[in-house]
């Protein structure tokens, strides 16, 4: 039992002590990826040598500084507020605390750590929102009309080894933390506790402090940009109490990360998300990619007026085909039909280009629907701006306990 390719996981060696068949598994958490046979001679055996005791690197000590329990754990705040008078509950207006509250041990000794993230309320007026969640929905759009952006958010769904894949989300979020090499691994669970929906590669953090400044216009303009947005600071006369300011020790992390592995995302081909489980709403029924000249993906605004894009699969793209799907090409395997965009797509589309992503369009039980490729090693960004003035950023953002208990102190409501 080791970690023989340094990715975080716990690996398995198996030895028949009759044949000396030896045969290595390399695994993902409690799922095994590759069998790999090494000897077939019972006068060998494997004796893995003792090496020197591994170290934190820099990412992982500043992870830590602040993902341990101890330190209170990195938080996501996420909110809909409304551009004027006080919130009502059960309409849609919310604002959420998103953590797990910290590792109880560090992944270097500790070995996997399970971090769920919940989602907690900072109003006491206000419930926590039940998904799918629909906000800023366009009244009008072309035929097909696959949506899943920041006014956008269901429950994460990918397409493994020709199936969907439900991943675990509100009221909590299945996630495992792991240190391969140098880095942080998070690994977000289904909804089975147990298969790893998609995972996210840390490579990089950056603190910096908000302490003393001002909630309602802090100085730092990647905290000002952040926070400005769905009405936080429109409303905030309203929302916010005057001269309220951050604690002390109120800091944010910007995160530079990678997707692990490519991932098709999927989701309903609708301009609402309405459904939670492998069931989707198609794009066109009783079709094949072969009879689907072209498919239409709106945009959210974005200044233009709405934007729509036309895509023409015969010469946009490329149909995989499952038997020349393989890892590290154009086609990646998810055990489907697919056509897959050969641009990515851009910010004036739905989901403004917050991580690298190419349209695509699948084939699955009689029916096409449609999802967004995330290839390995895609930059993981957060828009700063609007879905009509996008600020696409290199990294995303997170805050410590400090912090949140500031923003909750703050509000009014």
């Amino acid at each position: 039992v080791a970690d023989l390719n340094a990715d975080g996981n716990t690996d398995l060696i198996w030895t028949n002590a009759s044949s000396g068949q030896t045969v290595v598994w390399m695994m993902n958490g409690l799922s095994k990826t590759s069998s790999t046979l090494i000897l077939t001679d019972p006068n060998y055996r494997v004796n893995l040598a003792s090496s020197a005791p591994r170290v934190l690197s820099a990412v992982q000590t500043t992870y830590e500084s602040v993902g341990l329990a101890a330190n209170g754990g990195f938080h996501d705040l996420f909110w809909n507020l409304p551009a004027s008078g006080a919130p009502v509950n059960g309409t849609g207006e919310f604002i959420v605390d998103i953590t797990s509250g910290g590792l109880v041990a560090s992944p270097l000794t500790g070995g996997f750590q399970t971090a769920n993230l919940s989602w907690t309320s900072l109003s006491s007026a206000l419930s926590v929102p039940t998904l799918p969640i629909n906000l800023s929905i366009p009244t009008s759009a072309p035929a097909f009309i696959p949506t899943n952006g920041p006014t956008v958010r269901a429950p994460d769904r990918v397409v493994q080894n020709g199936a969907v894949v439900v991943s675990s989300s509100s009221p909590t979020t299945l996630q495992q933390v792991s240190y391969p090499g140098n880095n942080v691994q998070f690994d977000i669970l289904a909804v089975d506790g147990k298969t790893v929906a998609y995972s996210t590669t840390v490579t990089g953090i950056t603190l910096a402090s908000v302490g003393l400044q001002s909630v309602a216009a802090p100085s730092d303009p990647a905290i000002a940009a952040w926070l400005d947005s769905e009405n936080l600071y429109t409303n905030g006369a309203t929302l916010l109490k005057p001269g309220a300011a951050f604690t002390s020790g109120a800091a944010y992390a910007q995160i530079t990360a990678t997707r692990n592995g490519d991932t098709m995302f999927v989701g309903d081909c609708a301009l609402t998300q309405t459904t939670t489980s492998t069931t989707l709403v198609a794009c066109q029924t009783g079709k094949t990619l072969g009879g689907a000249s072209q498919t239409t993906e709106s945009s959210f605004t974005d200044g233009t007026g709405g934007v729509s894009k036309v895509w023409t699969l015969a010469t946009e793209g490329v149909i995989c085909e499952i038997a020349a799907q393989a890892p590290g090409t154009n086609c990646p395997p998810f055990g489907v039909r697919y056509w897959v965009a050969s641009t990515p797509r851009t910010t004036s589309m739905n989901d403004p280009a917050q991580t690298v992503s190419y349209r695509v369009y699948y084939e699955l039980g009689g029916n096409i629907y449609t999802g967004s490729l995330h290839r390995n090693g895609a930059q993981i960004r957060q828009n700063l701006g609007s879905d009509a003035a996008p600020n696409i950023q290199p990294y995303y953002i997170r805050v410590n306990s400090a912090f949140v208990q500031s923003i909750k102190s703050a509000l009014t409501f």
